[in-house]
C-alpha cells in the first residue's frame, strides 16, 4: 500500500523511466546564426511529448517542432541531417494528387534537424529566417 509521499515518488520514478527512453538531445546551429542550439524531446504533464529547439539566444522563444505520443517514442530518432539535396514526400509522388506540394525537394546546408521514426518516416526542420518549417521527406 502506498502511504503519504509514496505516490509522488512512484510518479517521479515512472517519469524518470519514460525520460530515460527518450532520444539523446542534439546540438547544432539549426537557425544558422553561428551559435549552437539544442534539440530535445520533453515530456508534458498530459503524458505526451514535444520535440523542441532551444535557440542559443535565451530571449528567443523555444520552437515546438513536433508533438508526440508516448507510443511514438519507441523507434523515434533525432539527429543532424547530412548536407545534400533530398526529394520530399510529395516530390516523390506521396500523398493525394489534389494535395499541394510546395517543395518537391530541399537542399540541406549546415546543421539541419532531422527526425522521425526509424525505417518509417523522416522529416527535417528548415529555418526560414523567421521560424522552423517542418518538411516530410519520407513516410
Amino acid at each position: 500500500m502506498l502511504q503519504g509521499g509514496e505516490p509522488m515518488v512512484l510518479a517521479a520514478i515512472m517519469l524518470a523511466a519514460a525520460i530515460a527512453k527518450l532520444p539523446a538531445p542534439v546540438r547544432g546551429d539549426f537557425d544558422h546564426d553561428g551559435k549552437p542550439d539544442l534539440a530535445e524531446i520533453l515530456p508534458r504533464r498530459d503524458g505526451s511529448y514535444e520535440l523542441i529547439i532551444r535557440r542559443s539566444n535565451p530571449a528567443r522563444s523555444v520552437a515546438v517542432i513536433a508533438s508526440l505520443s508516448a507510443g511514438e517514442l519507441r523507434y523515434f530518432f533525432v539527429a543532424k541531417g547530412r548536407a545534400g539535396r533530398y526529394r520530399t514526400w510529395c516530390g516523390k509522388g506521396g500523398g493525394s494528387d489534389d494535395d499541394p506540394c510546395p517543395r518537391k525537394a530541399v537542399v540541406l546546408r549546415g546543421d539541419t534537424l532531422t527526425f522521425g521514426t526509424q525505417e518509417a518516416s523522416e522529416s527535417v526542420a528548415l529555418w526560414t529566417g523567421k521560424r522552423f518549417e517542418v518538411v516530410l521527406l519520407s513516410d
